[in-house]
């Protein structure tokens, strides 16, 4: 009898267990990520009132007597695998895991592992848990100093993941590398057939992410066709200035391909006068004489450098079979003879009184002179004939001789005719030659000797010239027009207008390219030169009147002129520029504030800017285990691994497929249903249990009241 009521006892403390983990579930049926338990009994042990026997051949086997005593709690179970349901809560840090995996956290000495991911940025800028301030663990986002990508290594080692760091509030700015010309030139556009041009704009940023505009101007090649300039003509800053001449002559054009751009060139032929160089100016001295040059000739006999160092001449513009003379003064005279030959007639001439005149029947005419010694017969009047056949009828008879005509010869060529009075009409080749003379004078030469017949040079000298400026500063004047090609070998015609130049010291000549030379093909409209990118080269070691960089942070810009075309299109031309390549990168940016962060499916924090870019920040990591069930419960919804859960794997949470929500977190997955269900069989176990107690106490009451009676 006094098992029973332990029997009893040991069923109420079971379903009173049963009961409290039912409580426990229901009290957690709001707790983020809670995972619901469940309880299972086993009976608690059992006395042996007989122990089993075995069969014989006269009497069968007989069974043990066991009386049990009661119930125990077997098992109290977790679900933790099992999904729960999600709640929106708009909070970008509040994440919910689908999968077995859990979030890894760290209270600064032991790491745990949570499914309840309501996390925010404390105040140094780390994501920790909401609830106790724990740091989630995951990989930092590292940038590659050379490829400038940033990425996570998820088999390296985990640690707090600081979002809002220094780094990280602000997107650094990037000076634009790359542009693109595009559109349509039209050869009849006015703009682009004026002197001005048509006007392209390109917005560029530099390294400190200082927005400047480049202005452009399209013009038409005047000497070949579908052939066009694209030259810089000015920077201006974001307010609209221009950053000036000083600036701008560090400003070139260089092809990608050949390297022209910046060219630097030493003197040839010519030394540096060093008496006389100062830090603005610089005169240079001609290395050859020119001596006993002959006074006269042909253009041909003249040497070319003696014609373009002394007189600045081209010698292949000029006539070669031209003749030439040189005065005492040294002034050269060319003179271009041009011979035209015309036709004329001369008509009714009539013949020698000393000659008669008689006709015949044949139509033949026949002159003979006052002796009848000397006959002439041309066959028919009226007819043509040559006059070299006739030559002395015509000298005798007519007169007629190359001398009596001023403008001209008569020549051998020439035709005559005779009518029937006798009087004579000749046409003959009138040759007349004009002779055209123009005269040079030295330029940055003198006559040091001269004779009848020859003349000598001093040297050569350019003085003065300004150490820095534009080219034209020299082309355009007339002692200097030359002096680029003389002294350094540069053709002239081939220099950009807008270039500046450079003389150092020495003499050698730093000059920049700020135009660059479009051509198309004339069938296809399609560009044939460039055929590369053509790059806006900044000179980021240029120094200003102190010394001091003030180009660093310009950024080159190779620019790509692929897409432009060459079409009629109405007299309009769409030609425009843009930064950034094909592909609409490296357009560089402007300085970005922090606008918002989004974590992704795989854990990822990226953070947006106001220039419109993204950043890597990190990535959360996940745990999983090969038994999750073994893991033991911390409270505030952590767990810890015991030596039942395994191996904690830390990984990238879509490996097995699982993934992260931004803005959901995880519900509890406790079933009130179930548990109400569950409350009410324990509650009628409870009641069964008690029942036991109170029978058994009967029993023994009456057993008491036989002693009585």
């Amino acid at each position: 009898m006094m098992r029973s009521l332990f029997a009893g006892v040991a069923g109420l403390k079971t379903h009173q267990v049963k009961m409290d983990v039912i409580g426990n579930n229901i009290a957690n049926v709001n707790t983020t990520a809670f995972k619901s338990m469940s309880i299972t009994f086993s009976d608690l042990m059992y006395q042996n009132q007989q122990s089993a026997t075995q069969a014989t051949e006269t009497k069968g086997g007989v069974n043990a007597k066991q009386i049990g005593l009661g119930s125990k709690s077997g098992a109290i179970q977790t679900a933790i695998t099992t999904q729960g349901a999600t709640e929106t809560t708009s909070n970008p840090f509040d994440l919910c895991i689908t999968g077995e995996a859990f979030f890894i956290v760290n209270d600064g000495v032991n790491t745990m592992y949570t499914r309840d991911g309501s996390f925010y940025v404390d105040g140094a800028g780390n994501l920790a848990m909401r609830s106790t301030g724990y740091y989630v663990y995951g990989w930092t986002a590292v940038t590659d100093d050379t490829t400038g990508e940033t990425t996570v290594n998820t088999n390296g080692g985990i640690g707090p993941l600081q979002i809002m760091s220094a780094d990280n509030t602000t997107y650094p700015p990037e000076g634009t590398t790359q542009a693109t010309v595009s559109g349509n030139i039209d050869a009849n556009d006015s703009n682009v057939i004026s002197d001005a041009g048509k006007t392209v704009t390109l917005e560029f940023y530099d390294n400190l992410g200082y927005l400047y505009t480049a202005k452009f101007s399209v013009r038409d090649d005047d000497t070949l066709e579908h052939t066009y300039s694209f030259t810089l003509e000015d920077i201006l800053d974001s307010d609209g200035n221009s950053i000036g001449a000083e600036k701008l002559q560090y400003v070139s054009f260089t092809d990608s391909e050949t390297g022209n751009g910046q060219a630097t060139v030493n003197p040839d032929g010519f030394t540096v006068n060093t008496a006389t160089t100062t830090d603005t100016t610089i005169t240079f001295v001609s290395e050859t004489t020119y001596t006993n040059i002959a006074r006269s000739g042909t253009v041909s006999d003249l040497d070319e450098t003696f014609l373009s160092e002394i007189y600045e001449l081209t010698k292949g513009d000029l006539d070669q079979t031209a003749a030439y003379t040189i005065s005492s003064d040294g002034t050269l005279t060319i003179t271009t003879s041009t011979t035209a030959t015309t036709s004329t007639t001369a008509s009714n001439i009539s013949y020698s009184s000393d000659y008669t005149l008689t006709v015949g029947g044949d139509s033949s005419v026949t002159f003979t002179d006052s002796t009848a010694t000397t006959t002439y017969t041309v066959p028919a009047y009226g007819t043509s004939y040559s006059v070299s056949d006739y030559a002395d009828m015509l000298s005798d008879v007519y007169g007629i001789t190359a001398s009596d005509y001023t403008d001209g010869t008569i020549g051998t060529d020439g035709t005559f005719s005779i009518d029937s009075t006798g009087l004579l009409s000749i046409t003959y080749n009138v040759t007349a030659t004009t002779n055209t003379s123009t005269k040079y004078s030295l330029a940055n030469s003198s006559v040091s000797s001269y004779d009848t017949d020859t003349i000598s040079y001093a040297s050569t000298t350019y003085n003065d010239i300004a150490r820095s400026g534009y080219i034209t500063d020299l082309t355009n004047a007339t002692t200097t027009a030359n002096f680029f090609q003389n002294v350094y070998g540069l053709d002239t015609s081939t220099l950009n207008k807008n270039a500046t130049y450079v003389i150092l010291e020495d003499g050698t000549l730093k000059y920049q390219l700020n135009n660059v030379t479009l051509t198309y093909n004339p069938a296809t409209g399609a560009i044939t030169s460039p055929t590369g990118k053509i790059t806006m080269d900044f000179d980021q070691m240029a120094v200003d009147g102190n010394n001091q960089l003030f180009m660093a942070g310009f950024t080159d810009i190779a620019i790509d002129f692929s897409s432009t075309t060459n079409y009629n299109t109405n007299g309009t031309s769409t030609i425009t520029s843009v930064k950034g390549d094909l592909s609409n990168l490296n357009t560089g940016r402007a300085v970005g504030e922090m606008t918002g962060i989004t974590v992704g499916t795989d854990g990822k924090i990226n953070a947006s800017y106001s220039n419109g870019c993204t950043k890597l920040l990190g990535q959360i990591a996940s745990a999983e285990f090969a038994n999750a069930s073994g893991l033991a419960k911390e409270g505030d919804n952590l767990y810890s691994a015991t030596l039942n859960s395994g191996a904690v794997t830390v990984q990238d949470i879509t490996v097995d497929g699982g993934y992260m929500n931004s803005g959901v977190l995880e519900m509890s997955n406790v079933d009130l249903s179930s548990e109400f269900t569950s409350m009410i069989t324990t509650q009628r176990g409870f009641q069964a249990n008690s029942r036991i107690i109170t029978v058994s106490d009967t029993l023994l009451e009456e057993l008491t009241n036989l002693k009585r009676s």
